[in-house]
């Protein structure tokens, strides 16, 4: 039985607002599919098959230019003259992410947990954004600050420190002395004070002992404009037995000759904490332009 609508104008079957109308079979079709569902999952599952790869049909098995989804490959083919062509890659949510430790997979894939050790601890800052840190372990120096001096300066000074906790500090510094008289000194001072102190030295290139000023730490005298002064300051800063006990190496380089000074010296003062650290010049702006210090501390 031939279709009442001829093939050249299938086109208007559903052209309702031109005139067109539905033939008797495609009516016929749409009413037993509307009444039994079953019927239209069958035409559909035949019309448009669906399942993994090796299960795909031949081509002629099913009607021309019908579709075929691979479910394991998620790639789209059309029965084209009787030949599959694949026509579309549907990717979808994707196969998901491996997880490995050291190229292994773990057992579960869907929980990724990173955990604080004592070399590293972990944070989340953002959402989806994960950090690592290396916390400053016991027993190892880590750096606190460096200070390089943009325009001449009297001062740099360290602040927000913990003498108790940190217990120890390494400074290192490398200075210019910018103006001055041959009697320019640059000293040490805990809290940026020049007092409650102690200091005993010694000149080595020629052998003085400097006397105890009960104002200075630390110090190197006798300086000139454009001397440099490199060393390295070693303090033991918490409160208790130790007294705040500080040890100074330091060569001078300067034109009418270099010295080596080696000093210790006592903050006397056991009361308050150690929560700053200067190195002072007695002329103001005596510090040069890009001299620098850095300082390292110790945690207990």
């Amino acid at each position: 039985m031939s279709p009442r609508t001829p093939p050249s104008q299938w086109a208007a079957l559903f052209n309702f607002a031109g005139g067109g109308i539905v033939h008797n079979e495609l009516f016929a079709l749409i009413l037993m599919t509307t009444l039994n569902p079953s019927l239209f999952e069958a035409i559909a599952s035949y019309l448009f098959p669906y399942g993994t790869h090796s299960a795909r049909p031949a081509a002629g098995d099913v009607p021309i230019q019908s579709f075929y989804f691979e479910t394991d490959t998620t790639n789209l083919f059309q029965n084209q003259a009787g030949t599959w062509v694949q026509v579309a890659s549907i990717g979808g949510g994707g196969a998901g992410v491996d997880i490995q430790v050291n190229g292994v997979s773990i057992s579960d894939q869907t929980v990724l947990n990173f955990l604080d050790t004592a070399s590293v601890t972990w944070s989340n800052p953002a959402n989806g954004d994960v950090e690592a840190t290396a916390p400053s372990a016991s027993g190892a120096l880590s750096l606190v600050q460096t200070i390089t001096l943009g325009s001449d300066n009297q001062n740099i000074t360290f602040s927000g420190l913990d003498g108790d906790t940190d217990a120890y500090y390494l400074c290192e510094f490398s200075l210019i002395l910018a103006t001055g008289s041959s009697n320019n000194s640059v000293d040490f001072r805990p809290n940026s004070q020049a007092s409650d102190l102690l200091q005993v030295g010694l000149l080595s290139t020629g052998g003085t002992v400097l006397a105890d000023s009960g104002s200075t730490w630390l110090a190197l005298f006798n300086c000139s404009a454009n001397d440099a002064l490199i060393g390295t300051t070693r303090l033991h800063a918490k409160r208790g037995a130790t007294k705040r006990t500080h040890e100074f190496t330091s060569y001078r380089i300067k034109s009418g000759g270099d010295a080596y000074i080696a000093e210790n010296g006592i903050w006397t003062n056991d009361t308050n904490n150690l929560t700053s650290y200067q190195i002072h010049s007695d002329t103001s702006a005596g510090l040069k332009t890009g001299s620098t210090a850095s300082l390292y501390k110790l945690a207990t």
